[in-house]
């Protein structure tokens, strides 16, 4: 909204502040707060917007929808800022990353291509967001499973930041973190747990093979230590309640999860054990997210 106005007033000679100061003054948005209906509905009808112009909420099944960088050239070179809930870390019409400075370009990297085209068909259909707790958890396992060696090989030849080469991996354990067959399977009391370790152990060799010193075995015992404690979660839940967990794993299964809050948007650290809070979009983006490494 903020960087829309912006732009607008820019084109039309003057600034968003007085155009604000006008619409106080006619009594059109008499408020102090930038995302007040009022206001929005203001510029609306200033830009001959549509009426679905600024109605992204905040929260969408308990996760913020985190605003940031828009793809540079969809913006014709207007830097801006929005939220994008069902877009990823790569912009697939103009094939650039956005998760780093200068959004560089793509064009010679089809699998993260591909990559975000399976983070939009299968994990932000299912409302998962780009740095939603099972993301976190998904790009942990790619960077402890991927030798550095196989990472350092994979940044020499594209050029590209580590975020960007271990973004296939990345999709890959989230989508599996989240699978919401392994989910109920998993939660089942009837579920032998050493079967639950030889499965994610075979699913961890699938998504990074033992070559090139890569260490999947790191990826799926994260896996295991998180799982384990969701099925804790689960199994201790008082009768009657709603079932949750810290990562919000448990609403992909087919357990009464009750409805989402904001409450649920209150971000853990995905370190198995870890009992920080994080709640707000500010501290979360101040606070370490990742999984402990040792």
């Amino acid at each position: 909204m903020d960087t829309y106005a912006r732009r607008a007033a820019t084109r039309n000679g003057t600034q968003a502040r007085w155009i604000d100061k006008m619409l106080w003054e006619t009594g059109t948005a008499r408020t102090l707060s930038p995302h007040h209906p009022a206001r929005l509905q203001a510029w609306r009808e200033l830009g001959g917007l549509h009426e679905s112009a600024f109605t992204t909420p905040d929260t969408i099944n308990g996760e913020w929808v985190t605003d940031r960088d828009l793809c540079i050239q969809c913006t014709r070179g207007n830097p801006a800022h929005g939220q994008l809930p069902r877009v990823g870390l790569v912009c697939v019409r103009h094939r650039r990353w956005l998760g780093a400075p200068g959004q560089p370009r793509l064009h010679a990297h089809p699998e993260l291509l591909t990559a975000e085209r399976h983070y939009r068909a299968r994990l932000a259909t299912r409302d998962v967001m780009f740095d939603s707790p099972p993301m976190l958890v998904g790009a942990e396992c790619a960077r402890v499973a991927l030798s550095p060696s196989t990472i350092t090989a994979r940044q020499d030849r594209a050029g590209l930041s580590l975020d960007a080469v271990i973004y296939p991996e990345h999709v890959a354990f989230a989508r599996l973190v989240t699978s919401p067959g392994l989910l109920t399977w998993v939660t089942d009391p009837g579920t032998d747990p050493a079967a639950v370790r030889r499965l994610l152990d075979a699913r961890a060799r699938h998504v990074v093979p033992e070559e090139g010193n890569n260490e999947p075995w790191r990826a799926s015992t994260r896996l295991q230590t998180i799982l384990f404690r969701v099925r804790s979660f689960a199994r201790n839940a008082p009768p009657g309640a709603p079932v949750t967990d810290p990562w919000g794993l448990l609403r992909h299964t087919t357990l009464d999860t009750g409805p989402a809050t904001d409450g649920q948007a209150q971000r853990l650290c995905v370190t198995a054990g870890a009992s920080t809070t994080v709640p707000t979009k500010d501290a979360r983006n101040a606070a370490s997210l990742g999984v402990s490494t040792a």
